[in-house]
């Protein structure tokens, strides 16, 4: 329980004081309400090279789900009752020196939280412009592009990786939501020296 535990009370300070997630926390109390299993070994759902934890809340039939990136410790999935955001890139490690996609789907269930912004975060070596403002009508689909700089430092499996951030704004409320980025150094192909002089001799004897 420690390990899994460790996680959720990472996550919950900024959460619960957050202005768009605190008015959801008045109502749902963070512990007797969880519906997540805490269970002794690791845990998490790996999906395409990203490890996510979700935590869902559950309180006279409502709801609100909150998916959580484990490398960035970034939000990548919030679901209420008056709204649904996710965010999601396709590679978990990709090369630098590269241009990716992120995308957005932001759906609205009250019009309270039609307006809907998104103000680019870039970080380390993560070069990311990008602004958005407008209406769910009721939902929203964006792609916005990032470009991936030379690595500047090596981070541990104890630090939050670099991520494609981004502060959304919904019903003017702010919140920031990332994509870890365990980006590496592209490949490089060489040839021994032994490998090469068989080569040779191969091309003299045809």
């Amino acid at each position: 329980m420690e390990a899994s535990a460790t996680y959720l009370v990472n996550y919950l300070p900024g959460l619960l004081t957050n202005e768009l997630m605190k008015p959801y926390f008045e109502y749902f109390n963070w512990y007797d309400d969880l519906t997540r299993e805490l269970k002794v070994e690791p845990d998490g759902d790996e999906e395409n090279g990203f490890i996510f934890y979700r935590y869902l809340w559950q309180k006279n039939g409502k709801s609100l789900k909150v998916v959580f990136d484990k490398a960035s410790r970034s939000i990548v999935e919030i679901e209420s009752q008056d709204f649904h955001l996710s965010t999601h890139v396709s590679l978990a490690k990709p090369v630098f020196g590269t241009k990716h996609m992120v995308s957005y789907t932001y759906e609205c269930f009250n019009p309270g939280f039609r307006d809907f912004e998104i103000h680019s975060r870039p970080e380390h070596n993560i070069s990311f412009d990008y602004h958005h403002q407008g209406q769910a009508q009721p939902a929203v689909n964006i792609e916005a592009e990032y470009s991936l700089l030379p690595i500047t430092k090596e981070f541990s499996e104890w630090e939050a990786m670099p991520a494609v951030k981004s502060e959304v704004l919904i019903g003017g409320k702010a919140i920031t939501i990332g994509n870890s980025q365990k980006v590496r150094y592209p490949i490089q192909l060489s040839l021994s020296a032994k490998h090469m002089l068989r080569t040779i001799a191969l091309r003299n004897y045809t």
